[in-house]
């Protein structure tokens, strides 16, 4: 057993042979009841939002990917990835949602250049504090 739910590795296998929208779509749908709540919803709406730009869905249906992604995927370079696809296809969420990815990015950036401090301060054996 992977520890990937059945689901996801169903749209791995749907986006992997070029299955049509119809199917996939089919696929999601059952994929987002089942994962209503879950850890592997993100995978779901990333799943989703590859299926959108690769089928050259509707504004509206990428406007719909694009929140479920903004509200779920918590990692910002995955919501960045995914959010980009989406935003190449339609000019419109790019301006709607660019600003906002860069601006998580950033914060992103920050937090590992501090990360990364620290752990350099501790390398050289420097707990950071004050003596």
């Amino acid at each position: 057993m992977s520890g990937r739910p059945d689901e996801l590795i169903a749209l791995d296998t749907l986006l992997a042979r070029d299955a049509p929208y119809e199917e996939m779509r089919a696929a999601i749908d059952k994929a987002l009841a089942k994962a209503e709540g879950s850890w592997w919803l993100p995978g779901v709406a990333q799943h989703w939002s590859v299926a959108c730009v690769r089928f050259r869905r509707p504004l509206e249906e990428c406007r719909e990917v694009a929140e479920l992604l903004r509200a779920e995927e918590q990692d910002p370079v995955d919501r960045a990835t995914s959010l980009l696809g989406l935003c190449r296809l339609h000019p419109e969420l790019a301006r709607e949602l660019l600003p906002e990815v860069d601006a998580d990015l950033a914060r992103a950036a920050n937090g590992l250049a501090h990360l990364r401090a620290l752990v350099a301060a501790a390398l050289e054996g420097d707990d950071g504090e004050a003596p």
